[in-house]
């Protein structure tokens, strides 16, 4: 007969429950103005309560590794002292991630940010005002950055449409109501709180449940991996990748945008298809269809998500079609009616919110949403710095080759999941603002955060057992910081004698392995670029994914011209007016230019040429992609040179400027100093305008 609980367990249990009830009504409750890295331990922040958390949690599992009875179950895990008698390595491992997340997201997260104003005010008007008409909110709480909404819906007699989802609100209604009950009862009491919907614990709130659902996609995908992987290490890798991941940033500092709840609500989706991929009934297709509407409505792009289930649906139905009977047909005909039913119920809050719109469409699909669907921009979207997946978050490199490691264990799941993440990526990346705006990464794939943590864990799974390979590159960073330093060192960089700043030749280490390999995670696709374009691998990241112009003007010189810059010129220079410019470097320079697409471009170099000793007059041929576009005849003095060049030379996207000069001299010789670069042209502006 199994003992039951100890008194000891029985009150760690019962202060666990206490301190948690104490840092979640502080988090509620607490003012922005008095957060800051003071006072470590007061009664306005959780620390105390945190630290006392992580030393009972710790204590707890000691306890049972010490225990001779099994772990409990059924009816008297609910029994308290049995709470935590489960805890082990990996439940810890993943209790004590979540107090030290939570512990950041106290210190300086969980504020409304960006969109996620919008996202609070859906939540806001159907709890408080019980509808959804959202003049009043933003008469009285949006900021200005985002008023041109409402005066474009006053325009046409409107109500303000910010064609947000509101499905986040639905995940964070219970706590928002929960909220309102609070701060009815603190005024109650005396409490000086508006009991408005729009006062800081309503803000609180909102957050704290983006946070504790972004919790338990993190849970979600522990429980998933424990199918496959050994616990502790599903547990090590999900908190790595939550720590390493956009997922992060999504659950501690904009909790309030829709990604962290949208991982949970794709994470339920995904777990109830694997559910139903082991054993598919009627009653489990419902329920997914159930979480696929939830999913939809949270982020609408989460559409490629139903990939998945349609895949195993074919994989199960096709051989059955063959000899199916009409009776048969009858039934899965019922069944997917049954399913699109479900869609649509929980999908109903977006749906109705998108029909009573200015726009008038269910699912808010128009031809700006697939921009590039013919020519997607995967390549931007996967190694850009314009919130490139591997460039922002080189974790997922593991994590996608881990997809292919998981053959060996589930073929079929393997293989589904990673059809489904290129369907995201080819949908993601043919929309017109691929690049996700203002973001943290590719924020759009937060939502994925199960994939790739069943990817990770293979990768992990596949290191642990190859420890020699994580030596290896152990030693060879070693080596590389010797090359690098003793590259310093005979440049003169590094002094061979006396004492130097280590934090600096690390920064020139850096930066010279930047220059010759480029950000890592961007290396498959900024070799080739560095290749084409005769640039540093560093360049792809400051031109590559950039936005398109129709027209531009680049000061050259300037801080914004290295976005453009090709090869063959000088460091910025400065006039003694103040004005910038670049010499041109050698016998060919050049400018790379991302434009919306071919036009008929007059194409203006604001510039000087070089002396030269005998008065010769400088010659510029100018190549568009390498075709030969004019020559320009320059005077001495600055001047503008410009021509025409047409639409046919120009295509959409990245575009290569090319200069050729007739003649270079050495700038020393003309301008004194021992200068030996070879120089032809002295460049202040390049403009191209779209000509009528």
């Amino acid at each position: 007969m199994k003992a039951g609980p100890s008194r000891t367990e029985i009150l760690i249990e019962l202060a666990l429950a206490l301190l948690g009830a104490h840092v979640l009504l502080l988090a509620i409750f607490r003012r922005y103005s008095l957060e800051g890295a003071g006072i470590p331990f007061t009664a306005s922040n959780p620390n105390l309560a945190l630290v006392l958390c992580f030393l009972l949690l710790g204590f707890r599992a000691w306890r049972n590794r010490r225990r001779a009875d099994g772990e409990p179950t059924g009816r008297a895990r609910l029994k308290l002292g049995n709470w935590c008698a489960g805890l082990g390595t990996a439940g810890l491992i993943l209790a004590l991630c979540f107090l030290t997340v939570f512990f950041l997201f106290h210190h300086y997260g969980g504020r409304l940010g960006s969109d996620g104003v919008i996202n609070f005010i859906y939540v806001r008007s159907w709890v408080i005002d019980r509808d959804f008409d959202l003049t009043n909110e933003f008469e009285d709480f949006v900021p200005a950055k985002f008023q041109n909404i409402a005066a474009a819906a006053r325009a046409k007699g409107l109500s303000p449409d910010p064609s947000n989802e509101p499905g986040p609100a639905l995940f964070w209604t219970p706590a928002y109501v929960a909220t309102h009950v609070l701060v009815l009862g603190a005024g109650w009491l005396g409490a000086d709180i508006a009991a408005d919907g729009y006062s800081y614990p309503y803000i609180n709130a909102v957050c704290l449940s983006g946070f504790l659902w972004g919790f338990v996609a993190v849970l979600i995908a522990y429980h998933v991996s424990c199918r496959y992987f050994d616990p502790r290490l599903a547990a090590v890798s999900v908190c790595i990748l939550w720590l390493s991941s956009t997922l992060y940033w999504y659950t501690v500092v904009e909790p309030s945008m829709p990604h962290a709840t949208g991982a949970a609500a794709v994470s339920i989706f995904l777990f109830l298809w694997l559910s139903l991929r082991e054993s598919p009934t009627g009653l489990k297709w419902v329920a997914l269809g159930l979480a696929g509407g939830l999913v939809v409505s949270v982020q609408r792009y989460n559409a490629f998500y139903f990939l998945a289930p349609l895949l195993t649906l074919g994989t199960w139905l096709l051989p059955r079609l063959r000899a199916a009977e009409r009776k048969d047909l009858r039934k899965w005909m019922g069944l997917g009616a049954g399913v699109a039913f479900a869609v649509v119920a929980t999908a109903l809050p977006m749906l109705l919110s998108n029909l009573s719109s200015g726009d008038g469409s269910l699912l808010r699909i128009g031809v700006s949403t697939f921009r590039h669907w013919k020519s997607p921009k995967i390549v931007e979207f996967l190694f850009s710095s314009n919130h490139g997946l591997f460039s922002w978050t080189p974790v997922v490199c593991l994590a996608v080759v881990g997809l292919f490691l998981l053959f060996k264990k589930d073929r079929g799941l393997a293989a589904t999941l990673i059809v489904t993440l290129a369907g995201g990526i080819y949908l993601l990346s043919s929309t017109w603002d691929w690049y996700a705006g203002f973001a943290f990464g590719s924020r759009r794939l937060t939502e994925a955060f199960l994939i790739f943590a069943l990817g990770f864990c293979a990768s992990a799974e596949f290191f642990s057992r190859r420890p020699q390979i994580l030596g290896a590159a152990a030693l060879g960073l070693l080596v590389a910081w010797n090359f690098l330093l003793a590259g310093q060192v005979k440049r003169g960089e590094v002094p061979m004698m006396g004492t130097f700043a280590f934090s600096d030749a690390a920064s020139r280490a850096v930066k010279r392995m930047y220059d010759v390999v480029g950000h890592p995670p961007s290396a498959p696709a900024s070799w080739p670029f560095s290749w084409k374009y005769g640039v540093s691998p560093e360049q792809f990241d400051a031109t590559f994914g950039h936005r398109d112009y129709h027209n531009l003007n680049i000061d050259v010189g300037s801080s914004d011209d290295r976005y453009f810059l090709g090869t063959g010129w000088s460091a910025p220079e400065q006039m003694a007016d103040g004005s910038s410019y670049r010499w041109s470097v050698g016998s060919e320079s050049s400018w790379l230019v991302p434009l919306f697409g071919p036009f008929d471009y007059q194409l203006r170099l604001n510039g000087e040429p070089s002396r030269h000793p005998e008065g010769w007059r400088q010659t510029v041929s100018i190549s568009v992609n390498g075709n030969r576009a004019a020559t320009i005849t320059a005077d001495d003095g600055w001047q503008i040179l410009e021509t025409r060049v047409p639409a046919s030379f120009w295509r959409k996207g990245l575009n290569e400027i090319e200069l050729r000069y007739g003649w270079t001299v050495e700038a020393g010789s003309i301008y004194g100093d021992a200068d030996d670069r070879q120089i032809a042209l002295r460049l202040a502006g390049l403009e191209l305008r779209i000509v009528p």
